[in-house]
């Protein structure tokens, strides 16, 4: 998958309106210098290539310019030829330009380790055979739709489910600014393809909202048209095999009077029995700058049940998403396929604010793949303690090539469990799923703080068998702070490697706090292929349970606070 990155000279510079060729006598002027690059993030000593797309003041291409390909920062990190051919050459982040005249436009590179077997493990005394972890084969980024049909007004006290029944691709649907909609309602299967085109629904002040990469808040939502479940069903579901819908700027919430258990506010796929097959998987999701939430009373499982393929939730609030005596989530997956955007949210939660896995998929052999989680506050307030029922703030029982970059995690306490702020495990959660597996996880430029635990890996051989133990697991350039400081205690550890994990590395990291042990590694089921360098650990009495060699930096905390800039980029953390 391709990003962009966008340097305007011109607000008319990548208009999507229609345009025509300029005026062969007319003089072009480039406008604005589109960078695109195929991998986005390069382990170290691959390749990739960079291209420019040249776009005059209209947005209309121009073919042909003489294109200039520069490292503006970093060139130690990587190297790039006349060609825009980049080659990576050591860990860390570099910027590359492409000009044309005196137009420029730039591009971040991120560069990650590529370990090999000569890689020094610690604590074990086995050498892995297993490269490092692999990133996702497919990064999402949907474009806006084009509205090529109908703009379909739905105003308040309209049926909503009879427009969204009318819609074909091309369409959009257009829900009054302060409506409120209030059922179940059902998007259904479009003719075609995704390709044919997409339908949107939207409030129609939704060019009143924050542009797309701005995250939306609570505020936002006077701008917005409201649909509200009645009921312990969803507000918004989806039928088997639907595909390219996109939501944008709806406020989607549960009336306060409903007391039972609510089973989810959208559920994008079905987690059970019904969906056995791949081809009932609804897929070309998108949730675009939602207010998502249930109501502080509201005694839910979780705000949005992810079973699709090929979906992007991002720029929005979820909030709220909260339960007593069982685990809620703010957005949990098991039994879709992926590929999964989660980019640039709030996420709250009680039990785990993002889980994968959890419960044994419907559909044989699947394991959500291709996960990119950048950019999101997932936060668990502590004002919930002892309200509602809380355990880790992101889990993964069944996933693989998970990017987690650039987020915070907040909150975590003992409760349903001991306090983990990540937890990662292959789990067959409910013993038909041998397959389930956590493998291929980077962990990366992630600033937690205020948990009871901060990253525990479990393998998987406890419990019922799993064929693949958690695996390929990379924590680097990452800050823990505070852990196991009141009020958020607990199980008062730093790192824990459990029931024989494969490949785990910590690089890079800093870790403070009041804990009991700063590394724990299980000796009945070792670890292999543990492996900690180049960081910064708070001193503490106990080092590390059973492995005192392991070679990190022991300071006092005043000495690891001071580390946070050096490992944590505040530039790409989040906004709060």
């Amino acid at each position: 998958m391709i990003w962009s990155c966008v340097a305007l000279l011109s607000s008319a510079a990548c208009s999507e309106s229609a345009a025509t060729a300029p005026d062969a006598t007319a003089v072009v002027v480039p406008s604005a210098v589109v960078v695109r690059l195929d991998q986005p993030i390069l382990a170290v000593g691959s390749r990739s290539h960079a291209r420019a797309v040249v776009v005059d003041r209209s947005g209309v291409k121009l073919r042909g310019p003489n294109v200039r390909w520069q490292v503006i920062s970093g060139s130690g990190i990587v190297g790039i030829d006349r060609n825009g051919m980049l080659v990576a050459r050591a860990s860390g982040r570099a910027w590359i330009s492409a000009s044309v005249d005196s137009v420029t436009g730039t591009f971040p590179v991120d560069v990650v380790p590529q370990f090999t077997d000569g890689d020094a493990k610690v604590g074990t005394g086995q050498r892995s055979k297993q490269p490092g972890p692999a990133l996702p084969a497919v990064f999402l980024d949907f474009p806006y739709p084009s509205v090529t049909g109908r703009s379909i007004k739905v105003n308040d006290g309209d049926n909503l489910q009879s427009a969204l029944k009318r819609a074909r691709r091309g369409d959009e649907v257009v829900l009054a600014a302060g409506a409120t909609f209030t059922g179940n309602f059902t998007l259904p299967v479009l003719g075609g393809t995704p390709a044919d085109g997409w339908v949107t629904i939207r409030g129609e002040a939704s060019d009143r909202l924050p542009p797309l990469g701005t995250r939306v808040s609570p505020a936002d939502g006077r701008l917005m048209p409201r649909v509200v479940t009645p009921n312990t069903e969803a507000a918004i579901r989806l039928e088997p095999a639907a595909s390219g819908w996109r939501m944008v700027g709806l406020e989607v919430t549960v009336l306060p009077a409903v007391t039972q258990q609510q089973y989810g506010l959208l559920w994008l796929g079905d987690g059970g029995r019904s969906q056995n097959a791949l081809a009932s998987v609804p897929s070309d999701i998108v949730l675009d700058r939602m207010y998502i939430h249930g109501q502080p009373t509201t005694n839910m499982s979780r705000c949005v049940a992810l079973n699709s393929a090929r979906t992007q939730i991002s720029d929005s609030y979820l909030a709220e998403c909260h339960g007593k005596g069982f685990d809620s989530q703010a957005i949990l997956g098991w039994n879709g396929p992926g590929p999964y955007k989660i980019v640039n949210n709030h996420l709250e939660g009680a039990g785990e604010n993002i889980m994968f896995g959890g419960a044994d998929p419907s559909i044989p052999n699947l394991v959500p793949s291709d996960i990119e989680i950048r950019r999101n506050y997932v936060y668990t307030p502590v004002a919930w303690k002892g309200v509602w029922t809380k355990k880790n703030l992101l889990e993964l029982k069944n996933a693989s090539r998970v990017l987690i970059e650039g987020n915070v995690f907040e909150g975590s306490w003992v409760d349903g469990q001991v306090g983990w702020a990540i937890m990662l495990r292959s789990a067959n959660q409910d013993g038909g799923c041998r397959w389930c597996r956590t493998t291929d996880v980077t962990f990366r430029r992630n600033y937690v703080t205020h948990a009871a635990g901060a990253f525990n890996v479990i393998g998987g051989v406890a419990g019922s068998p799993v064929d693949t133990t958690a695996r390929r697991i990379l924590v680097t350039e990452s800050v823990f702070d505070s852990i196991g400081v009141a009020p958020y205690t607990g199980v008062q550890r730093g790192f824990m490697l459990n029931e024989a994990p494969v490949d785990v590395t910590f690089d890079q990291t800093v870790l403070t706090g009041s804990m009991n042990i700063l590394m724990y590694l299980d000796r009945d089921n070792p670890a292999q292929g543990a492996n900690f360098r180049n960081s910064v650990w708070k001193l503490n009495p106990i080092m590390v349970d059973g492995v005192p060699q392991a070679r990190v930096h022991l300071v006092g905390d005043r000495a690891a606070r001071e580390c946070h800039e050096l490992l944590s980029d505040r530039d790409h953390l989040p906004q709060l």
